[in-house]
C-alpha cells in the first residue's frame, strides 16, 4: 500500500500538469451511504420490493438534501478558495520574482517538452518532481506575514 501511495503522487500520474486541468471537487459516494448503514439493519425481515422501496426513498432523500445544502457548501468553497487565491498570488509572485528570465524560458521549455512527450514516455513529467539539495537552511521566516 506504501508503494502504492507514493507511485499516485509521482509527477508523471498527476493530471494536475496537463494544460487545462485542475482540481475538482467531488463526493465519494460511499459516504453518501452512510445513512444507508442505519436504516438497512430494519429492511432484513421485509420483502425485496419493499427493501428496495424504502432504500430508494433513503438515496432519494439523501440526494434531495444534498441539493438543498448545496448553496450553503459552494458558498463557503467560493470563499475558502478566493482567500487561499490572494495568497497564492502574494506567495507565487515573491518567489517569481527570485527567479532569472532566463532560468524562466529554460524551465517554460523543458515543461513544454515534457507534457509534448508524456502520452508517450511518462517519465518525461519527472523534471516537475521536486528538486533539493542538500544544504542548510538560511531562513526560518519563510512564509508572508499580514
Amino acid at each position: 500500500m506504501k508503494k502504492l501511495r507514493s507511485c499516485v503522487w509521482q509527477s508523471k500520474y498527476i493530471a494536475l500538469f496537463i494544460p487545462g486541468a485542475g482540481w475538482m471537487d467531488v463526493e465519494i459516494i460511499e459516504t453518501l451511504w452512510l445513512v444507508l448503514n442505519v436504516v438497512s439493519p430494519s429492511t432484513w425481515d421485509m420483502t425485496t420490493p419493499h427493501q428496495q422501496e424504502l432504500l430508494d426513498f433513503q438515496m432519494n432523500d439523501s440526494n434531495f438534501m444534498k441539493i438543498i445544502c448545496m448553496t450553503l457548501s459552494l458558498t463557503r468553497k467560493l470563499c475558502k478558495a478566493r482567500e487561499s487565491a490572494t495568497l497564492t498570488v502574494f506567495v507565487f509572485n515573491d518567489l517569481d520574482a527570485t527567479v532569472s528570465s532566463e532560468k524562466r524560458q529554460q524551465w517554460e521549455s523543458e515543461k513544454r517538452k515534457a507534457q509534448e512527450q508524456w502520452l508517450m514516455e511518462p517519465s518525461a513529467m519527472d523534471i516537475l518532481e521536486v528538486q533539493l539539495q542538500n544544504g542548510e537552511l538560511l531562513g526560518l521566516n519563510c512564509l508572508p506575514q499580514f
